[in-house]
């Protein structure tokens, strides 16, 4: 940041070392949440998909559904599911509408797995976030979120 500084007086350095610090933030998470589900043979993607999954009526969503509401790749929808279903957690099954397709079911053990982790992940989620107070949390969710719904002009 010191280089652009000096090369250009209006370089944002503020916003550089904001963007850097998000990134940071989201690694550090990231990283920590994965190592903790690891002792529970799963990862953020494959528990997103299982929440997701137990939210829905019948339990179901095509993988183009499950990658567009859960902001992941379509290759990283298949490589989770393609684990999720070898343990046994959900079922491929040709969708009623377009034979063509595939649509993914959670299972009962997919269900069950899902309840048991979810008390113990609750846990390490409060532990996570224990370092800010209510109102620091509040603020990060608005901050959040108007990030998040801003759309950046390229």
């Amino acid at each position: 940041i010191i280089y652009q500084q000096q090369n250009e007086q209006s370089y944002p350095s503020q916003e550089h070392l904001l963007l850097q610090l998000c990134m940071r933030v989201n690694k550090k998470l990231s990283d920590n949440i994965n190592a903790y589900l690891k002792n529970y043979d799963i990862n953020d993607t494959t528990l997103m998909i299982l929440t997701l999954l137990s939210s829905v009526d019948g339990f179901c969503l095509s993988p183009t559904e499950l990658s567009e509401r859960l902001d992941v790749s379509k290759t990283n929808i298949t490589r989770a599911c393609d684990s999720l279903e070898k343990i046994g957690f959900i079922k491929r099954m040709a969708s009623k509408e377009d034979r063509r397709s595939k649509n993914i079911y959670l299972t009962p053990e997919g269900d069950l797995y899902l309840h048991q982790t979810t008390r113990i992940y609750g846990i390490y989620l409060k532990e996570i976030w224990s370092c800010l107070a209510d109102d620091e949390i509040n603020l990060l969710k608005v901050i959040s979120r108007k990030v998040l719904s801003y759309d950046i002009p390229l």
